[in-house]
């Protein structure tokens, strides 16, 4: 009787250690489904603001555009350059892709740190650091700085167990 209930509490055991894993499993895609929600709506964000950047640019091309047709013919000869609204769309493409360039490099270092690999992932944090020195957008760089501290306390944790 007394070994049949310890099978049967060992045999509890172990399906409290796999229900116990399975939450810690789901815990862990919620974080991650909720970090990138927040760069989804991030991204988002971005992309409002370059439409609307590039509808105020189209505007002030038009009226620049009208404004030269009123020129005498002699004054209307413009160089050859980017026009503001692909000057706008490269500045923008740029911002977005160091940003996502910070993120993909802070994934790396979490899949170093995964690994017990707690030297390339302090290599990678130190790249993230110079990238994110060179972001200019303030919410961006809110958004990327708790990222950045959350990977350099997994960091010291790490190394430190």
């Amino acid at each position: 009787m007394v070994k049949e209930m310890e099978k049967e509490l060992a045999s509890l055991d172990k399906e409290i250690n796999k229900k116990v894993a399975k939450v810690a499993d789901i815990k862990e895609i919620e974080d991650k489904e909720k970090r990138l929600k927040e760069k989804e709506d991030m991204l988002d964000r971005k992309e409002d603001m370059l439409e609307k950047g590039v509808k105020r640019m189209r505007d002030e091309e038009q009226q620049f555009e009208r404004a030269a047709i009123m020129r005498p013919s002699s004054s209307r000869a413009m160089p050859e350059t980017k026009t503001s609204v692909e000057f706008v769309q490269d500045f923008a493409k740029a911002q977005r892709s160091s940003t996502l360039d910070i993120y993909e490099l802070v994934e790396q270092a979490r899949e170093m740190i995964n690994s017990r690999n707690f030297t390339n992932a302090k290599q990678i944090y130190d790249r993230i650091r110079g990238e994110y020195s060179g972001l200019k957008d303030i919410e961006d760089k809110k958004k990327v700085y708790y990222e950045i501290m959350e990977l350099k306390t997994d960091i010291e944790l790490g190394l430190l167990g």
